[in-house]
Formats: structure tokens, C-alpha cells, sequence
């Protein structure tokens, strides 16, 4: 039916929530209308935050019929039965409100982004179930599309190969699209959603649902991501729900482990082939001949724009060059801005020169087929090169081992030994794994197996062999269950309350029997999390495909991930099922375990993906009473990661995860910090090096010194010639006096502004922010910028008062202002440009840069702060070589990596 703007609410006598929304559920709902201006509502919430309720009522108060899309059949489900429960009147029926198929669409539609994929292509045929394997669940994935998500417990046949989906939804009057957990997308489901989105977008509103935005993914998919869903309006975030009893007070450990003797062979034979390989390629001199005939190292200019696209690769080139000490023409020089200064040749730089060389840039060297072919045939054999990709860094096979390090069983052992000492029979900890490893079964209960491997199976054997004191244990997998010998009544009254039958089978004198279980596997999933629920097993193992999305238990008062597969978005799903509260627990506090592998070299892949994972994470510092995101907030980490380092990191963990109730003190500390009403802030930090002011503070002590002297002679003037007698000429001496006097006041007074890092972060957020309220883009009256120096000596800058998408522009744009430099239309361009200093030349933001004479706004107001800039539009060819002078200047440069983007909770004063 054909609807507009200004159509009566068709939920307006039907649908209504039935309880009463938490204050930031308010919140939201109070803010929707502004938000909704542009009709995307994009809207972040924490697991726990009861995204779903708020869903709901942002559709019934838009009035007009809607499709919601989810990621698998059991969320789909969710929405309906809380729609049905919790919103519609008791005289309604709930069949003629709610459809799960987009075939019979009612003012209410279900359906799963694959169903949606379906009807696009107009697919017939089974959307087959997924079994236990390993899906990244990201923006764009490439996995192979086998069928539904891995957490739905169904099999559907469907038929749309006569079907108009676009035509179906306008016939259908829907003007609200409700995306939940878009990210959840392969790739090929992605394409349609967007295809469908902009085929339907002059005639719908977006409400985008998420607890886990894609923070993990590349600039290219989050940039894709938030193109359809648009910028982030509002976030609940988990201090949130902690601090209104709605998640309970929780806090991460991190515990690391050496690989086995057996990988640390592996990685230092992987370490020595790399080093010959580099040497080779170091001393190659028919390499070095090659090189040295690049044309852009001839024809300079000509190539400039090739270049531009190429930063780190000419960058490479040049690099090389200067490792052989070959002379650099004064353009190259100028052009990198280093002054002499070029980094060392790495394994890391020489990767990206060969990549060019050997297969992205081949026509721009001379006479060097012979040789292409002749390094191509060494570096296959020395396996550097994995379908045509040059990897002189570290292996992905060496990185998927580490990973997943024998290792890190031990610590599984040490942890949950620590837990049950700690919790006892009271403990009820979960263990997510990658993978069953059923090839160990028959180990159970054969002491003369060793067990040496990750997975559900060697773990649970392993736990097993530990003998700990009343602690039982219990796996659930897709294909395997077993549960120990004194839990089967339980088990078997529950099979008649749910008129199943199941089989057991003992596994030899272990105490413990494989079940299987007559049912889908939904109802398996709920008989053994009963049991768990009950204490007849107080440690459960299982796969994170079965126990990550859509599975809750609240009764986990300890996590571990052993899960090392998969993106961010899954782990922090798996992270949320031990934070919510239980009604059996009141006082339930959890303890979430990261495991991290460190090579003999302090090296650690695991550590990095951890740092990023962790700038999603918002929690109580171990030494503070502060709540923020970063892993530095755990502050027992400490380099370098040497084996007695990492002894007591370790023991330090143990110990403050068995001190619970001084966690939870902690946040009520942090709760009385941040006041009655907190904020969460978007704080960008910089290292003291890289606020370095370089020429900016130079410059302007150099104008003070000059003006004083000029003073100083105009005071002898004035004197000279008021003792003359000579009336106006002392007069015009007096006048030009009182104006230097003025301007060294003002010179004074901006050295004083440039003279720490604090005061020049606070002028520079204060400039930022007069140019976003001149331009319209923030409008709030009690937005202030506030700077202050952090424990660890960082400069930190963020927004305080104004709305949330304020904060998140001001935040978002004052990081691509010290951003690595991309592509921005225009550039801050210094006199002087230092390579460990942000502040020589800076992006204008994206906001800003769209209009010239928003630029130009920006370009004032840090002119009177920071002294001369050149404002360079990069769309011309001299701007494009300003351009790659800058890319150049910060892949050479170090100050990038200097600066990151944090969040705090803040008391918020309004």
C-alpha cells in the first residue's frame, strides 16, 4: 500500500511496551527525532542493553510497516517472541502482526540477510545449515557461502525464482528497514543488502542495531560499513549497564605463555631463512643495477603522480638506494623531506621493493626479465612468495600456529585450577574453542596418550587428568556431549519434562558418558546448559560457533577464550556471555581470560590483535579507579616479554583474579568518579614525542625575541628624541612603541599557549571546534574541548557537553587532523616539516574538507595559534606532489603511531 510522511501510525492501538525503559534506553529514545534527520539511526549497544526492546519501539514509533533483517533463523526468532511478549496488545494475535517470510510480508517481517540474498537472486533450492567450522563473520567476508549462520539450528527450503523483492517491499508499504548486527554479512549478501538499501532509498528509514561495530576491519570495509549505516548516533556502552545492575562488574586478564619447544624450532628455522633471504637480496648487485634503472628515479617529476599512489613502495626505492649509498638528486630529497635521515633497510621494507619489482611495477625497470625470473625462482624456494605476494615478514602459517601455541594449554591448566582453588564448586566456567580435535577421543582415559594440542576434546582430557576436587566437567559441541556419570538423573528427568529419549555411553572408567540426544540441536543446546545452569558440571567446553551468537548462560562467572580464530566482532559476542547478571548469583562478579603467545624474541602476534580487540573494551584500570577502553589499562602488562617477565605478569593475574570483592569496590569507586550522570568521551592522546612542536614553538620565540628588541630600541628612540625635543617624531616613536608593545604581549602570550604539550593540544581543540561551529557542524552552546596529561605522560583532548554525534565528530576529526595522511582534499602544509612531529603537516578533516572555505576557516584559526601554513588543495598537480611529500614524510616518520584515539567515562556535568 502506498504510505507518506504523514500517515497515521499503523502500531499506534496495537503495540506497546509493556515495561518500563532503562534510563539510556530513554535516552536514546529521547534523542531519536534529532537523530533520525537524516532517516539513518545508527545506533550501538552493549550486550545486555536490550537492543531488541529498543528496536522495537523506535519501529512502532515511526508508524509505518517494516523488514528486519538479522544474521541467523535463531535471532529472527528472538524478534518475533519479543515483539509478540513484550509490545503487543494481549487482544492481539500476534500471526497477524509478525511474518518470518518476506513472501507474505505483514506490518511486521522477519527475515535473515540470507533470505533477503535469496529473493534478490531469486535463488530456489536448501539454505543449509552450517556444522562447527569457522566462519570470520566481517564486513565483505570472502568465506565460502555454505549455507546459514553457524548459530541456527535449521534447515529451509526455499523458492524465489519467480520473486520481486523490491516490488514485494514498496506493494508492502515498508518505509522502515531495521538492520541488526549488519556486519554479519559474507560477502556476497553484503552486495544485495546495499543494492537493495539504494534501490529503496528515497522511500525508506534506516535503524541500524549493533553491539559489535566491525572496529577490526580494514579502512575500506569500515568505511563500507558506515556508508549505509551512517556515523554512529548514539553507543551504550557497558560501564552503563554495570552501574544500573544490568551487566555484572567483571575484568579482563590477559595470560601468556612461550611456544612449545617444538614451535620455537619452527619459528627461529622460519627467522634464519628469512635473514638469508635478506642478506641475499642485500648483496644481490645485478638487484642493486636493476633497481637504480627505475625511470621515476630519472624522470622525477613524470612519475610523481605514480608515486603519490605508491608512497610506501617509493619509499622502499629510496630507502634501498640510500642502504647502498647511492646518491639521492636533491628533488628525491626534497620530496621525502628527511633531511639525510632515511630509515634502515629492513626485511619489511625489501618485501615491498620486490613485490614492486617482481610483479606490481615490471615495466618500469630496464633489462631485468632475466634477473625477475631468476629471484622469483629463489624466493619460491625459500617460500617467500604465497600466490604472488612477496612475505619477507612473518608467515601466516607461523602466525596460525602461534595462535593457536600448544602452549596455551598449560595455561588453560593454570587458569582453571587458580578459578576452581578460588570459586570451588561455586565456579562456573566456560572454555570457547576453535576446533573439537575428535581424533582425541579415544585418548579419554588412556594415561599412556599424551595430549599436546588445542581444542574441546584435549582440553577436556587434559582438565580431566587434573583430579580437581568435586569440579566436573561437561562438553558441548555440535557432535559431541558428554557429561559426568552424576549428572545423568538430572539429565534423564529433563528428557521426560521435554518428552526426548537420549544415549549413553561410558567412556571407560573416566566418571564421565557421551550422550546423544534425540532432538534438533537447539534442544540439546538447552538440556546441557540446564545441567550447567544446575551445577552438575561446574566447567563447560565447546566450540564458539555453538556457544558464541544467540547462546546465553548467565550463570558464567569465568570466561576463557581459548577461541583464536575468527574477528573482534565474535570475540567480544563470546565476551559478553560471561558479563550479564543472574538471578541465582546476585553478587556475580567474572573474570574474562585472554591467552596471548610470546616468541623467544618478545614477539607476539596475539599481543597486537589483543591491543586492538581491547580499544573496544571499556573497563576498570587495575591501578585506577578510571574507566577506558586500551589494554594499557591493564597495567601488570609490561615489556619486554622475557620468560621471568612473563612468570610474574602471570602470577600477578592469578592473584588479583581471586581478589573479586576488591573488583567490584573498584567499580563502585569508578562509579563514584565518574558522578551521577557519566559520560563516555572520545579522547585522542598523543605521545609527548610526537607533540613535539618542532618549528611552531621556535618560530614563535624567535617573533617574542625579535619584538623585544625592537622594543627596546624604540624605548631609546622615543627617550632620544623626547629629550630633542624633537615633539613629533617622539610621538610617532611613542605610537610604534605602543603597538610592538602589543604585539609582544600577544607573541608572549601564544608562547605561553605553545609552551607544553597540554596548553597546544587545548588551543589547537579549541580552534578545531570554533571551525566546526562556525560551519554548522556542532551547534550546542556548552561544548567545551578539555586536555589533560595522562599517568603515562600522553597528552589526551576530547569533547565535553554537546550531543554524542558531537563528540564523535569533534573526536573523529581531530584524529584525521594528526591522521596518517591519506588522501584528504586539502593539507596543512609546515615550512619545516620534522618527522617526529604531527604538527608539520596535517590533514584538513573530511567535514571540513568538502568546502574551500570551511578549509579555510580551519586554516585561520590555526594560523593564530601555530604560525604559517600553506593551505594546499591536492586536486592540482602541484598539490599532488605536496601530497606524496607528505605520504612520504609520514610512512619515513614515526609520529603516526604516536597518536590514538581512547574512550573514558567522564562525570558529565550537565
Amino acid at each position: 500500500m502506498a504510505t507518506n510522511a504523514k500517515q497515521t501510525n499503523i502500531f499506534a492501538q496495537h503495540m506497546q511496551f509493556k515495561g518500563t525503559f532503562r534510563n539510556y534506553q530513554q535516552r536514546v529514545l529521547d534523542n531519536s527525532h534529532t537523530y533520525l534527520a537524516d532517516k539513518r539511526l545508527h545506533i550501538v549497544a552493549a550486550p545486555g542493553s536490550g537492543k531488541t526492546t529498543l528496536g522495537i519501539e523506535l519501529i512502532t514509533r515511526l508508524g509505518n510497516p517494516c523488514l528486519i533483517l538479522t544474521p541467523s533463523i535463531t535471532i529472527r526468532e528472538q524478534w518475533g517472541a519479543r515483539i509478540a511478549c513484550s509490545f503487543l496488545n494481549e487482544n492481539e494475535t500476534a500471526s497477524d502482526w509478525i511474518s518470518s517470510t518476506i513472501k507474505a510480508p505483514l506490518p511486521i517481517t522477519t527475515i535473515t540477510y540470507q533470505a533477503l540474498h535469496s529473493a534478490y537472486t531469486r535463488f530456489h533450492g536448501p539454505l543449509l545449515e552450517d556444522t562447527d567450522t569457522d566462519t570470520d563473520d566481517i564486513v565483505g567476508s570472502t568465506a565460502p557461502d555454505n549455507g546459514m549462520s553457524a548459530n541456527d539450528a535449521g534447515t529451509e527450503d526455499v523458492d524465489y525464482s519467480d520473486f520481486d523483492l523490491i516490488k514485494t517491499i514498496r506493494d508492502a508499504g515498508i518505509r522502515t528497514i531495521c538492520l541488526d548486527e549488519a556486519h554479519h554479512l559474507r560477502s556476497e549478501w553484503w552486495k544485495v543488502l546495499e543494492q537493495v538499501i539504494k534501490e529503496l532509498s528515497d522511500d525508506i528509514t534506516l535503524i541500524c542495531l549493533t553491539a559489535t561495530p566491525p572496529y577490526d576491519s580494514t579502512p575500506a570495509q569500515w568505511k563500507r560499513y558506515i556508508d549505509l549505516c551512517g556515523p554512529i548516533d548514539e553507543e551504550i556502552f557497558t560501564p552503563e549497564l554495570v552501574k544500573a545492575n544490568n551487566l555484572c562488574p567483571h575484568q579482563d586478564y590477559v595470560y601468556f605463555n612461550y611456544p612449545t619447544q617444538e614451535e620455537l624450532d619452527t619459528v627461529r628455522s622460519f627467522r634464519q631463512n628469512i635473514k638469508e633471504v635478506f642478506d641475499f637480496l642485500t648483496e644481490d648487485g645485478e638487484l642493486l643495477s636493476a633497481i637504480r634503472s627505475h625511470k621515476g628515479l630519472s624522470a622525477e617529476k613524470e612519475y610523481s603522480e605514480f608515486f603519490l599512489d605508491r608512497p610506501a613502495y617509493f619509499s622502499s626505492i629510496l630507502i634501498y638506494l640510500n642502504a647502498h649509498n647511492v646518491p639521492l638528486s636533491g628533488y628525491l630529497r626534497n620530496l621525502i623531506a628527511a633531511k639525510g635521515k632515511l630509515p634502515n633497510l629492513t626485511p619489511d621494507w625489501m618485501e615491498i621493493l620486490m613485490q614492486g619489482f617482481l610483479y606490481d611495477d615490471t615495466e618500469s625497470y630496464e633489462n631485468s626479465e632475466e634477473l625477475r625470473e631468476k629471484l622469483l625462482d629463489y624466493l619460491k624456494q625459500h617460500r617467500c612468495i604465497v600466490r604472488k605476494k612477496v612475505t619477507l615478514g612473518e608467515d601466516d602459517s607461523i602466525r596460525k600456529m602461534l595462535l593457536s601455541s600448544k602452549g596455551k594449554l598449560n595455561s588453560i591448566i593454570d587458569i582453571t585450577k587458580a578459578e576452581a582453588k578460588s570459586l570451588g564448586t561455586s565456579l562456573r566456567e566456560l572454555i570457547l574453542c576453535d576446533y573439537i580435535k575428535k581424533e582425541y577421543m579415544s585418548a579419554i582415559g588412556d594415561p599412556n596418550r599424551s595430549i599436546e594440542d588445542n581444542g574441546v576434546l584435549p582440553i577436556f582430557e587434559r582438565l580431566r587428568r587434573e583430579n580437581m576436587d568435586d569440579i566436573k566437567l561437561g562438553v558441548l559441541c555440535g557432535s559431541v556431549v558428554i557429561i559426568p556419570d552424576s549428572a545423568i538423573g538430572a539429565l534423564e528427568y529433563l528428557f521426560v519434562e521435554n518428552n526426548t529419549s537420549g544415549k549413553f555411553t561410558p567412556l571407560g572408567d573416566t566418571g564421565y558418558q557421551q550422550v546423544t540426544i534425540s532432538g534438533n540441536k537447539s534442544l540439546v543446546v538447552k538440556l546441557i546448559t540446564a545441567l550447567f545452569e544446575d551445577g552438575q558440571m561446574q566447567i563447560m567446553i565447546g566450540t564458539k560457533s555453538l556457544l558464541g551468537e544467540g547462546w546465553d548462560s548467565p550463570c558464567i562467572n569465568t570466561l576463557i577464550l581459548a577461541s583464536f580464530v575468527g574477528s573482534f566482532m565474535l570475540s567480544n559476542q563470546m565476551r559478553g556471555r560471561a558479563i550479564r547478571v543472574s538471578s541465582k548469583d546476585p553478587d556475580k562478579i567474572s573474570n574474562i581470560w585472554h591467552l596471548v603467545c610470546v616468541d623467544d624474541e618478545g614477539q607476539s602476534s596475539d599481543y597486537e590483535m589483543l591491543k586492538r580487540r581491547f580499544e573496544s573494551f571499556l573497563g576498570v584500570g587495575y591501578d585506577s579507579d578510571r574507566i577506558e577502553n586500551g589494554l594499557e589499562r591493564l597495567s601488570v602488562i609490561r615489556e619486554p616479554f622475557t620468560q621471568a617477565n612473563i612468570a610474574s605478569m602471570n602470577g600477578e593475574m592469578l592473584a588479583l583474579a581471586a581478589n573479586r570483592s576488591a573488583l567490584k569496590e573498584k567499580w563502585n569507586r569508578a562509579f563514584m568518579v565518574s558522578g551521577k550522570n557519566m559520560a563516555v568521551e572520545e579522547v585522542t592522546e598523543l605521545e609527548p614525542a610526537a607533540s613535539a612542536p618542532g618549528f611552531v614553538l621556535g618560530s614563535a620565540i624567535a617573533k617574542l625575541v625579535m619584538y623585544f628588541v625592537l622594543v627596546l630600541i624604540l624605548i631609546l628612540i622615543w627617550t632620544s628624541m623626547k629629550k630633542a625635543g624633537l615633539s613629533f617624531l617622539a610621538f610617532i616613536a611613542f605610537a610604534a612603541l605602543l603597538l610592538f608593545v602589543f604585539k609582544t604581549l600577544r607573541i608572549g602570550n601564544k608562547v605561553l599557549m605553545l609552551s607544553s604539550p597540554k596548553k597546544r593540544m587545548q588551543a589547537i581543540g579549541n580552534a578545531l571546534l570554533k571551525t566546526l561551529k562556525q560551519t554548522g557542524y556542532i551547534t550546542s552552546h556548552d561544548a567545551k574541548v578539555q586536555t589533560k596529561v595522562t599517568g603515562r605522560g600522553n597528552t589526551s583532548t576530547c569533547l565535553t557537553g554537546g550531543t554524542a554525534r558531537e563528540k564523535s565528530d569533534f573526536a573523529k576529526a581531530l584524529g584525521e587532523l594528526f591522521a596518517e595522511i591519506d588522501n584528504p582534499r586539502y593539507l596543512l602544509f609546515a615550512k619545516t616539516l620534522n618527522p617526529l612531529s604531527v604538527f608539520s603537516c596535517m590533514s584538513v578533516p573530511e567535514c571540513l574538507g568538502t568546502k574551500k572555505e570551511n578549509a579555510q576557516a580551519l586554516h585561520g584559526h590555526l594560523q593564530k595559534i601555530l604560525g604559517t601554513y600553506e593551505l594546499v588543495y591536492t586536486r592540482t598537480p602541484e598539490g599532488r606532489r605536496k601530497l606524496l611529500k607528505a605520504r612520504t614524510h609520514c610512512l619515513t616518520g614515526r609520529s603516526r603511531s604516536r597518536t590514538t584515539r581512547k574512550k573514558q567515562v567522564h562525570r558529565d556535568y550537565k
